[in-house]
């Protein structure tokens, strides 16, 4: 019998993305990049390079339904940045 896998949570999904993202994603990204998004699927590696986040996701997810998708700036740097009053929060989109 083989083992089920339990879900990911967030905060591994965005550990797995951030792997994913500097192991095979950033030495392949162009310059023309700069500034968009990408949106990679913790589970299976799989990932899309956007202008928007929704787009990102969006071409993801019509090529695996089932992903598990966490964006980020292609510069790697957050996708999300709130700031109230003086601080600024940081977020990878992940989930």
């Amino acid at each position: 019998m083989s083992a089920v896998a339990a879900p990911l949570t967030r905060e591994e999904i965005g550990l797995v993305a951030e792997d994913i993202f500097a192991r095979a994603i950033r030495p392949n990204l162009r310059c023309e990049d700069e500034g968009q998004f990408v949106a990679i699927d913790a589970v299976s590696g799989e990932y899309e390079v956007a202008a928007t986040m929704t787009d990102a996701v969006a071409r993801l997810r019509a090529r695996n339904p089932a992903a598990h998708p966490c964006v980020m700036r292609c510069d790697g740097t957050p996708a999300i940045r709130l700031r109230s009053g003086r601080e600024q929060q940081e977020f990878r989109s992940c989930g």
